[in-house]
């Protein structure tokens, strides 16, 4: 992921990173990359970790959970600004 916004970023450097497109791909991205770091890979670990006992209550735990939704729709929204490139 950061070889890609490295050249993503890169790439927008010739279109103007103050573009509202831009800087808003940016900051998903790095709101889409704190969360799966932050969060989703430490919920991961400690899912696969888990014995049998304690594997429904890592399972439903909600912040883990909402983060794994809410990065789809993150990623989504990235999608929509880089291929319509609003003003």
């Amino acid at each position: 992921m950061t070889a890609g916004v490295g050249v993503g970023i890169g790439l927008a450097w010739g279109v103007g990173l103050t573009q509202i497109w831009v800087a808003g791909s940016i900051a998903l991205i790095a709101i889409a990359g704190i969360s799966a770091v932050a969060i989703e890979d430490r919920w991961l670990n400690r899912l696969i970790c888990a014995n049998d006992d304690a594997f429904a209550h890592v399972l439903h735990e909600r912040v883990p959970l909402l983060a794994a939704l809410v990065s789809p729709v993150l990623w989504l929204c990235i999608l929509w600004l880089m291929i319509r490139k609003p003003a």
